[in-house]
């Protein structure tokens, strides 16, 4: 949230944020070499990563979006 609430002070900065934070990425596992794995880490090990508790079962693995799609979910 900060490096998005920086970024989306200018114009440039907006754009620079959504190319690489929204249309970098084709996957969620490219998506979360984007972020970086040691980004990912320390946030997981922060104070408030109880925060995401409540979603964690939102977030789906390229697989499993297939499947639900399969589906038809």
């Amino acid at each position: 949230m900060f490096a998005m609430n920086a970024a989306f002070k200018s114009d440039e900065g907006y754009e620079e944020y959504r190319k690489k934070y929204v249309g970098s990425y084709n996957t969620v596992d490219e998506y979360l070499d984007v972020i970086g794995k040691d980004r990912i880490a320390q946030l997981c090990k922060s104070d408030t990563a109880f925060l995401m508790d409540p979603y964690r079962k939102w977030i789906k693995t390229d697989e499993e979006i297939k499947q639900l799609m399969a589906e038809g979910r």
